[in-house]
């Protein structure tokens, strides 16, 4: 094993190449987002709007641009602060993407609706109303269609349908993309000097810095524990998050066995720090990687004694609080087909993940648009 991935990690908090769970050897080489209509994602909702209240809701298909971009336009259309624009998740800029967005408007939104449609790169499907703002946690899943071409060399089928079928049972290191720390890193950088006082930073901005933060020591996390005590066995100090209700809970030397059993059968999954003081907190060895994967970004949390010198995530205030993420997930109806000379990819991922990490499971893409 080589230091290289670990170097970029202490660096930046991001590699493209950190470790799988899988053999690297034999993925399918290929293009991805050769063009923005082959890489197609659809947010499906956690709930439907009611068709009444002061939240105007809008339905959008997007090309070749950010959400971001879509929230700015909406603001300008709509002569509203950009924060009283709500999404539930933010989508890739090179793709075809639908997705929801809700605007705070009590008036009558013609006038509004047609200085948005003519912007280019954008169409509306749906518009409505809702009760309430729509936020990042509303949504159920996002579905992709994703077409793999310029393919090089002979596709092995039979390995790729191990490699699915691999995927579908075990599941993919649930990795934040690279997409998530800016160019070269420069979303940590910066978050890190939010931290400090350095920079400043408000609203979604200060929100996508701090959070860049908190993604690379969980990337760092999950790396370090995929080479070391492995993603596959729960110990005492874990903490363990139910698949069906999201709830956390610590795994006590008395819970073990049972916790151990509830995860061979699915029911639990581990997780890794979105670090901040009120996060749910690991214990002993677990505890202990995580801290100094921490350190090697350079934040800490809590009042650590020996941590003098390192950045208070508290620093973030509200922004930086804290929670857990799954450190491995499956995806939903992962299936692949050959169409003329193309692999087309479909399946669905909870929110925040990265179709981009999966897909390294099967495909190792030559370099596009991001």
């Amino acid at each position: 094993m080589t230091e290289t991935w670990r170097e970029k990690v202490a660096e930046r908090g991001w590699a493209l190449e950190l470790p799988l769970l899988c053999e690297t050897e034999g993925r399918v080489r290929g293009r991805l987002k050769g063009r923005p209509e082959h890489f197609i994602v659809e947010e499906i909702p956690a709930y439907l709007p009611s068709g009444e209240g002061e939240h105007l809701f809008l339905q959008v298909r997007k090309t070749d641009c950010t959400t971001e971009d879509v929230v700015w336009m909406l603001a300008d259309a709509f002569h509203v602060d950009s924060r009283d624009v709500g999404m539930a998740g933010l989508k890739d800029r090179y793709a075809v993407a639908t997705q929801w967005l809700s605007v705070l408007f009590r008036g009558d939104e013609s006038r509004g609706l047609q200085s948005f449609e003519s912007n280019g790169g954008v169409e509306v499907l749906q518009v409505t109303r809702h009760s309430n703002k729509l936020r990042t946690s509303h949504l159920k899943e996002n579905r992709f269609d994703i077409v793999l071409d310029a393919l090089q060399g002979e596709v092995d089928e039979e390995a790729l349908a191990r490699r699915v079928e691999r995927l579908s049972t075990v599941g993919f290191p649930n990795y934040f993309g690279s997409q998530r720390f800016g160019f070269d890193g420069a979303n940590v950088t910066q978050g890190l000097r939010v931290l400090a006082g350095r920079f400043r930073a408000k609203g979604r901005k200060r929100r996508l810095l701090i959070s860049a933060v908190q993604s690379a020591v969980f990337n760092c996390v999950l790396a370090e524990r995929l080479v070391g005590d492995g993603v596959d066995c729960v110990q005492v100090g874990d903490v363990l998050q139910r698949v069906e209700s999201g709830g956390c809970f610590l795994c006590t030397e008395d819970a073990l066995a049972d916790a151990r059993r509830r995860f061979e059968l699915g029911e639990l999954v581990l997780t890794g720090p979105i670090p901040g003081e009120k996060m749910l907190s690991t214990e002993g060895r677990p505890l202990e990687l995580e801290r100094a994967a921490a350190r090697q970004i350079g934040v800490t949390w809590g009042r650590v004694e020996g941590d003098e010198g390192l950045l208070p995530m508290e620093a973030g205030g509200k922004l930086a609080n804290g929670s857990r993420r799954p450190l491995v997930v499956r995806p939903r109806g992962l299936g692949y087909q050959r169409i003329e000379g193309k692999l087309r990819f479909r399946f669905g991922l909870p929110p925040g993940c990265y179709a981009t990490e999966l897909l390294r499971g099967m495909v190792e893409p030559s370099p596009g648009p991001s």
